[in-house]
């Protein structure tokens, strides 16, 4: 036998091996020369190659020469070129067979997506292969390939630095209306990668996000990506009206879940021939009339990571400038009891979460994502964003989230006044609402169920930090009543105690404790009147203060919430608190005459000091960006009191003892001035929340540096 013979008989993916570079080399160049697969023997040429490419780069180590070599040789765009070829080929009667084609098709894309998770570059310059990128589009109506052609999608655009227009995809409408339920499911990863705002995108990639890079990207032009934003949403919403079916995509059980593909990287036949039959096209109407016990099994199926690409879509699309509309769909659609009955029956909350599944991976080699608690924090994400609203309550659909019972109880509270004597020690027997998480839990709302857990306290910090945004948007967005009942739950008493013991308190979780706290008792003298009342002991109230004074970035927020609620009470033009309680007179006595309040009024200097030297313009971020808002309203209250000049005297006072901070302070201020210029948004919200105008802040503002500005220009 000869050497020639000999070598015939070695399998390809052996030569690779041994001959490494050099045969990739040899592979591509052969595929090079195939200019059309019209002719089975080039068919069946191609679909070895890639074979055999697949056969070394795809089972061998991500850090493996082989796969740099492969690129560099121009291997991705080969394949780019040779996907091309496939249509062309499909499209002829006399065309290749149509299974190699196939076979081409997902060997390519199985290599493509491999490259992209792996190798530095290849995603991110793929993105901007807009043909491309259609191309897939196109490649997904295949339903062999349907699949691998979602994970490449999924892979280019995540690293797309614009954000793709849908609208530019020929008869994609027509394809996703025809998408069975699993498949919809599927799409769902490349839908959500399409819908959300570049400012988004830009804290994914950069958490945590420093607030100078933050202010150069708002200063760019993105009128274009923002409006491919809002023509996709548009696109979603009203040509494919897609919200009623990923409202029942999520109602979906166990009974049904045979029909969801397995996830992208999960063992499955290499014959298309062998795969089983796609679950036959049917109205989703029918698929939920057809399931004989609905929401029953709800965690096994949601574990797959798709269902948590639905969710986050409908997240996405409520965070939309249409976001209103889209609230008042999903309140249609019945949402609310949705998120009850998984709630309840399906998202095991106290449990340990689950292990990685034993396939692939679901983002590609590296993904560490648990299922388990993405899809409890994609939950928790959708009630946040129905309950939000960034310039505007919210109290038509906040209120949704109270039961029957609640709404009676709430009612009741209305005349449930409570004398005006008994404000500063606020008795239990006042607090109509007390025993709400003691009834039966049948008759507690979604709002409820949210606080009691948080009040056991769950271990994961994602799952927490959710839960606590999701109590802070309810109580944001909810009128005074909802907030009187909200603070009558325990809530703010299992707040204060974790805060002042802070040994029981879950590490990493003060902040989030502060912050509930704050957003309870802003402009709530009946949430004010329980906290004066709980600091009846002196323990407690030492350690509460001990922790605001020593992590006063965790607790700017509360420090905040006191003040704007005297400055509110002080200087409203109403008659009363709006919840049946007092007057605004007697509200702004209470805040004065409790413990607290006196307490930061003796520290204000000292906090002051702490807030300006806090942070810096090398270390602003957007989390510690509100503590020059909570030192801005220790100035403005004074100013609308009209002792600016002592405000002024303390700043002084701090500048005698350090230059530096006080030209720190100014430093954060002139940023603060091009940060809210470039975000209309934001200086609204700020306004909202605080219910102060921002043309007040503003002035402040300018008063502060005009005053200071000088003395530091002649230093």
């Amino acid at each position: 036998m000869t050497k020639s013979q000999t070598n015939s008989q070695v399998p390809d993916s052996l030569h690779v091996r041994m001959g490494g570079a050099q045969h990739i080399l040899n592979l591509l160049t052969t595929l090079q020369r195939i200019t059309n697969l019209d002719d089975p023997k080039n068919a069946n040429e191609s679909f070895r190659i890639v074979d055999s490419i697949w056969s070394a780069i795809g089972t061998d180590d991500s850090e493996s020469p082989l796969r740099d070599v492969f690129r560099l040789c121009g291997g991705v765009e080969a394949l780019v070129r040779l996907l091309f070829l496939t249509a062309t080929a499909k499209q002829r009667p006399t065309g290749a067979d149509r299974d190699i084609v196939v076979r081409i098709q997902i060997e390519s894309l199985k290599i493509l997506r491999e490259m992209c998770c792996t190798v530095p570059h290849v995603a991110e310059n793929m993105s901007s292969n807009t043909e491309f990128i259609r191309f897939v589009f196109e490649l997904m109506k295949n339903k062999l390939v349907f699949e691998i052609a979602v994970g490449l999608q999924e892979e280019i655009m995540a690293y797309k630095s614009d954000t793709f227009d849908l609208t530019t995809v020929p008869q994609l409408k027509e394809f996703v209306l025809s998408l069975s339920p699993n498949r919809l499911a599927v799409f769902c990863r490349v839908l959500a990668l399409v819908v959300f705002e570049p400012e988004d995108r830009l804290l994914q990639i950069h958490a945590p996000l420093n607030a100078s890079q933050l202010l150069s990207f708002r200063k760019t032009d993105n009128k274009v990506a923002l409006s491919h934003i809002e023509t996709n949403h548009n696109f979603l919403l009203d040509d494919l009206e897609l919200l009623p079916l990923l409202v029942k995509l999520m109602s979906i059980d166990d009974h049904a879940k045979d029909m969801f593909v397995f996830p992208i990287g999960a063992v499955r036949p290499h014959d298309p021939a062998e795969w089983d039959d796609e679950f036959p096209f049917m109205d989703l109407n029918q698929i939920i009339a057809n399931v004989p016990n609905p929401l029953t099994s709800w965690h096994q199926l949601t574990l797959a990571a798709h269902q948590v690409e639905v969710i986050f879509v409908v997240c996405r699309l409520l965070n939309g400038k249409r976001k209103a509309e889209v609230q008042q769909k999903l309140s249609d659609l019945g949402l609310i009891q949705l998120l009850v009955n998984l709630f309840d029956n399906q998202l095991r909350w106290n449990e340990p979460s689950q292990p990685p599944h034993r396939h692939e991976p679901l983002h590609g080699p590296g993904c560490s994502c648990n299922p388990d608690t993405a899809l409890k924090i994609q939950y928790l994400r959708l009630i946040h964003n129905f309950c939000d609203r960034d310039v505007t309550s919210n109290v038509s659909f906040t209120r949704l989230l109270l039961s029957v019972e609640e709404i009676r109880m709430v009612q009741d509270g209305i005349s449930s006044d409570i004398p005006e004597s008994l404000l500063p020690i606020a008795s239990d027997t006042h607090f109509p609402f007390k025993s709400v998480l003691q009834m039966d839990k049948s008759k507690q709302g979604l709002i409820s169920r949210l606080v009691q857990l948080l009040m056991e306290e769950p271990s994961d910090p994602g799952v927490r930090f959710w839960l606590s945004s999701c109590v802070e948007a309810f109580v944001r967005s909810s009128g005074p009543i909802e907030r009187r009942f909200i603070a009558s739950c325990g809530l703010l008493q299992h707040l204060v105690k974790q805060i002042a013991l802070e040994d029981s308190c879950v590490r990493g979780c003060l902040q989030s404790n502060f912050d509930v706290l704050g957003e309870v008792l802003k402009f709530n003298i009946f949430a004010i009147s329980q906290l004066n009342a709980i600091f009846n002991d002196e323990r407690i109230f030492d350690r509460f203060c001990h922790a605001v004074r020593l992590s006063l970035v965790d607790s700017n927020v509360f420090v905040r919430s006191l003040i704007l609620s005297l400055d509110h009470f002080c200087f409203s033009n109403a008659s009363n608190t709006g919840d049946g309680t007092c007057d605004c007179v007697a509200a702004a006595h209470v805040i004065r005459q409790g413990k607290i309040f006196r307490y930061i009024e003796q520290k204000q200097i000292t906090l002051l000091r702490q807030l300006i030297g806090s942070v810096h313009l090398s270390t602003l971020s957007l989390d510690n960006l509100c503590c020059i808002n909570t030192a801005l309203v220790f100035f403005i209250f004074s100013y609308r009191q009209g002792a600016f000049d002592q405000s002024i005297a303390n700043l002084v006072e701090l500048q005698s003892e350090s230059v530096a901070l006080v030209d720190n302070f100014l430093d954060l201020l002139e940023f603060w001035v091009e940060y809210y210029h470039h975000s209309q948004k934001d200086s609204h919200s700020l306004s909202f929340s605080s219910k102060i105008p921002f043309t007040v802040w503003h002035e402040v503002v300018e008063h502060l540096l005009d005053h200071f500005r000088p003395n530091r220009n002649m230093n």
